[in-house]
């Protein structure tokens, strides 16, 4: 039998447990630079973001997955098929799915992102490394709740200048 998930978590329900418990990571997002994003419409409906970001010392790929999409809108995206036309995203409503090859995204949220039914393509994605906690040996969740990273946080301020997303 499968394992069905009653839990699901918008973006807006990551973005505001990130800014409870791990403050520092939204104001970090600021220093982060978007070099490349790619949007892609998946069977039901789905958006998938897929960006490259400019860390501290490497470029990492971020991945945010939006569920139950309206396509029919006025906002513009370029995909592989060509511009399409999407109704603006509201990220309080739209289950989110989250991925960032981070250092910080793996030790800190990647478990707890998959708990809650947020973690992008987990059978891909999933960290599976133990023991729990950083190779430090300290966690950087100590509260263990689900998140963003300063990159995924950079790149939801980037879609909502670019007018795909509504603000937080």
């Amino acid at each position: 039998m499968e394992n069905i998930r009653l839990v699901e978590m918008t973006l807006t329900d990551l973005f505001n447990s990130t800014k409870a418990f791990h403050g520092r990571r939204v104001f970090a997002a600021s220093g982060v630079s978007i070099l490349e994003v790619r949007y892609d419409l998946l069977p039901e409906n789905s958006l998938l973001v897929k960006a490259t970001v400019q860390g501290s010392e490497d470029t990492y790929t971020t991945i945010i997955k939006f569920s139950d999409v309206n396509l029919k809108g006025r906002t513009n995206i370029e995909t592989p098929d060509g511009v399409k036309k999407i109704a603006k995203i509201k990220p309080e409503n739209n289950n989110a799915e989250v991925y960032c090859e981070c250092p910080f995204f793996k030790w800190a949220f990647n478990t707890q992102n998959e708990r809650v039914g947020a973690l992008y393509d987990p059978s891909v994605y999933i960290r599976t490394e133990q023991p729990i906690g950083s190779p430090r040996g300290i966690s950087p969740n100590p509260t263990g709740v689900p998140g963003l990273c300063k990159h995924l946080i950079a790149l939801s301020t980037y879609l909502q200048t670019q007018r795909i997303i509504s603000s937080f």
